[in-house]
């Protein structure tokens, strides 16, 4: 597999800081964890309800479904002339390879605004809406599918179990702006390709497969040791 079928959506936060992270990540599997089966759980149960498919609701864990219905709610209360569920998104007239799979996208033709919304199922990590280059990706394969005039996107996160009061967030831009972005995106897939790719820490690390290999990861771990045991300033 080339690096350019690594150029993901849902990891694009990452490469787009750290492009060293695409070539670094070569032949190293993804594990699973318990969080990400059950944020899959989640999102199978959100696209069976939203398309009135048929669910045993007898079997489905009920905080799960409670959660769940959060997002539900806030995306049947979008009036629509396009609604995606589920949908995969395909960029690479962008950048080859380039591709996505949206949890919900609508379009709404009298204001030629686009809705481009995701659920995120985790408790620990805030993920924020302003800029989240995962959901302008989308933006730009609703742009290409469509082929309806936008004027506005606007970027939604449900994070129905993050412990806040603002649990729905809302970042909107317009059309220029994602066009604007989108070239910085492609600045960052080409410097993927390159040997001496730069690597960047931060909090886009934790998902990272490369992290217990990267020497900028490793190095971070070293200061934090070192910090710790260092002499009290008087």
């Amino acid at each position: 597999m080339t690096s350019h079928a690594k150029l993901s959506a849902s990891s694009s936060h990452r490469w787009i800081l750290c492009p060293g992270s695409i070539r670094l990540s070569e032949g190293i599997e993804q594990k699973t964890s318990k969080y990400a089966e059950e944020g899959t759980k989640a999102h199978d149960l959100a696209a069976l309800i939203l398309e009135n498919k048929k669910v045993d609701l007898e079997d489905e864990d009920r905080s799960t479904l409670m959660h769940v219905m959060e997002y539900v709610s806030y995306v049947n209360s979008i009036p629509y002339d396009i609604r995606l569920i589920e949908h995969r998104f395909d960029i690479s007239h962008i950048y080859p390879g380039m591709f996505g799979t949206s949890d919900c996208t609508i379009y709404q033709e009298k204001e030629k605004h686009l809705h481009v919304i995701d659920l995120k199922f985790g408790r620990g990590l805030y993920v924020h809406a302003d800029n989240n280059p995962q959901l302008l990706y989308y933006a730009l394969g609703a742009f290409e599918e469509i082929k309806k005039p936008i004027d506005k996107i606007s970027m939604t996160i449900v994070q129905p179990r993050f412990n806040s009061e603002e649990k729905i967030r809302t970042h909107t831009i317009c059309s220029v702006e994602l066009f604007d972005w989108s070239i910085d995106l492609v600045a960052s897939a080409k410097l993927t390709e390159i040997e001496t790719a730069p690597l960047k820490k931060g909090s886009h690390c934790i998902f990272c497969p490369a992290k217990n290999i990267c020497p900028e990861f490793k190095k971070t771990k070293l200061e934090e040791a070192m910090s710790e045991f260092s002499p009290l300033q008087d």
